[in-house]
């Protein structure tokens, strides 16, 4: 019908950055960051996860169906604001084991 469409994209969207918010991105970052390996493979993380900020900011904030306009400026926003709380400790403890080595 005519919520097919809009129920399609916000669900490419869930797909897409579930793992943003249901904490698998934080634990994945954790592990990572306790192990002991070279800085360089530590920064190679963050600037992925920079890269997936990016990629939501690109993303198109809005979908215009037939009964549907679709507005997902808030979810981006909130998206990447996420990724930046995240991210902060994680760069942040990264700095610190670079200053050990």
């Amino acid at each position: 019908g005519y919520f097919e469409k809009p129920r399609q994209h916000l669900k490419m969207l869930q797909d897409k950055y579930q793992y943003l918010v249901d904490g698998t991105a934080q634990g994945e970052i954790d592990e990572f960051l306790s192990k002991e390996c070279e800085l360089q493979m530590k920064l190679d993380k963050i600037l992925h996860f920079k890269a997936v900020t990016s990629e939501i900011a690109l993303e198109d904030s809005y979908g215009h169906y037939e009964l549907v306009d679709l507005n997902v400026d808030q979810l981006k926003s909130s998206l990447m604001q996420h990724l930046q709380q995240d991210g902060q400790p994680a760069a942040r403890r990264a700095r610190q084991a670079a200053h050990r080595e």
